[in-house]
């Protein structure tokens, strides 16, 4: 009698698990051609020779769009320069998931982390 129970009840436990991981297959999320996170360097030291915006699709892919000088007169288009990277990567099916940002040589290095949605 006991080996009764202890077969269907470990039936039962390989069924359900088999039904759940089943279940899960269909909500995961299907890498790009980038892979599934995109990560943006924003470099605003001005002492840096490569300040500007830095992508990084993945897979040894990545894009460098370069700041002005940092002068009065670029603060609009420097902020252009970032807020078009950004738009861009969310046309392309990513949203904002993580940010972490710190002071550099009398500058301010920002990372943004995009996940596919």
């Amino acid at each position: 009698m006991k080996k009764i129970i202890f077969s269907i009840a470990s039936f039962l436990v390989a069924a359900t698990t088999v039904f759940y991981l089943s279940s899960f297959k269909g909500s995961e999320v299907k890498d790009s051609p980038g892979g599934q996170y995109v990560m943006v360097e924003i470099y605003e030291v001005p002492s840096f020779p490569s300040k500007g915006v830095h992508i990084h699709w993945g897979n040894k892919r990545t894009e460098f769009i370069a700041f002005k000088d940092f002068k009065l007169e670029n603060i609009d288009d420097n902020g252009d320069i970032i807020l078009e990277a950004i738009n861009k990567i969310s046309a392309q099916g990513y949203e904002l998931d993580k940010t972490c940002s710190g002071l550099a040589d009398s500058g301010m290095i920002t990372k943004l982390f995009f996940r596919k949605k």
